[in-house]
């Protein structure tokens, strides 16, 4: 089954990025920015999509492609942060603009912009939605414009002779419009992907898995009311033998007034065997337990001032109340070194 790569380089849109390529029907895999892409990642791979990030792409440490990106020969799709890195990392220059553009942005075609097929069935003018603070000061040498935001910046690029592509704006958001077909071009015309992917045959899949995995024994879950555990526990209710499905929910009482209640009502409406284990109530007005009184060493009838010195003071060694006075008292010694001490 094809599938497009995405990089994330901290992008609070990169699972949304994920979820759009899936809606197309293409399999997505999310790997950390930074990753090597070695054979058992590239398996299958078709493209590869670099996502935005929160930190610029001049400043130092900033998350950087790994060479292997490049080096496979795919597609590759930089947006926002992906395409500033790919034009920094190529000779070009990225600089933070008095003005950041941010929210809905319009953008206009260059006629290199109509011919590309990254933007085939594209209105030379549409409304884009954008989170930017950097952007592309010169382009990187190779590289041609294809798009423009207001004030001539940069919207879209692409290499001349390398299957590279970047914009500076978030097609994976709803309000961008031409988002999702311009997404359509790059995964399913440029990178050429074969729709096999949709949540009924990935639902199936993972069916035939669990129960060769499961067979015939009990299976245990651990849930915590919330909605993933809780969908985890609906699947496995429904693909496995309801009585050999047991889901463990915790009560460690740090939930909200009668939250506990309404995750077992839940959950008994699943038609699951369910179990509660209840940690053990504080009681507040019981009195604390008497600390135990300390056991008298050798070195406890040391003076106060000799424990200062050596710095060893121990649990066991601090004075009772009933002898506190003695034992921070100084002795004679002690008072003679001080006014040694003491200028004159």
């Amino acid at each position: 089954m094809d599938k497009i790569l995405i990089l994330d380089y901290g992008s609070q849109y990169t699972q949304l990025i994920g979820r759009r390529v899936r809606e197309i029907g293409v399999y997505s895999e999310i790997l950390p920015g930074e990753s090597a892409l070695d054979a058992a990642a590239l398996a299958d791979c078709v493209g590869i999509i670099l996502s935005g990030s929160p930190h610029s792409a001049y400043e130092q440490g900033a998350p950087a492609p790994h060479p292997s990106v490049f080096s496979c020969g795919l597609p590759v799709l930089g947006v926002c942060y992906g395409i500033q890195r790919m034009t920094l990392d190529q000779g070009g220059a990225v600089e933070r603009l008095p003005e950041r553009e941010y929210g809905r942005k319009p953008v206009a075609l260059l006629d290199s912009g109509a011919a590309s097929p990254l933007f085939a069935g594209v209105g030379r003018e549409f409304s884009s939605w954008m989170s930017h603070g950097d952007s592309i000061a010169s382009p990187a040498p190779g590289w041609k414009v294809l798009a423009e935001s207001e004030g001539g910046i940069p919207a879209a690029l692409a290499h001349e002779t390398l299957p590279q592509w970047g914009v500076q704006f978030h097609p994976e958001v709803s309000h961008c419009e031409f988002g999702t077909r311009i997404l359509e071009n790059y995964v399913l015309g440029i990178c050429g992907a074969r729709k096999g992917w949709s949540m009924q045959a990935y639902l199936e899949r993972e069916a035939e898995r669990i129960r060769a995995k499961v067979g015939a024994r009990p299976c245990l879950l651990l849930i915590s009311g919330g909605v993933d555990s809780t969908v985890a526990g609906a699947f496995l209710l429904k693909i496995l033998d309801p009585k050999l499905v047991y889901l463990l929910y915790i009560d460690t009482g740090l939930m909200r007034k009668a939250e506990s209640d309404e995750v077992m009502k839940n959950l008994s409406q699943l038609g699951a065997r369910t179990s509660t284990w209840r940690t053990p109530k504080l009681n507040s007005s019981a009195p604390w337990p008497a600390r135990p009184t300390p056991r008298k060493s050798a070195k406890s009838s040391a003076t106060f001032s000799s424990r200062s010195r050596s710095g060893k003071w121990r649990a066991s060694e601090f004075p009772t109340p009933s002898s506190s006075r003695a034992r921070c008292t100084p002795t004679s010694s002690s008072r003679e070194r001080a006014s040694a001490r003491r200028p004159r």
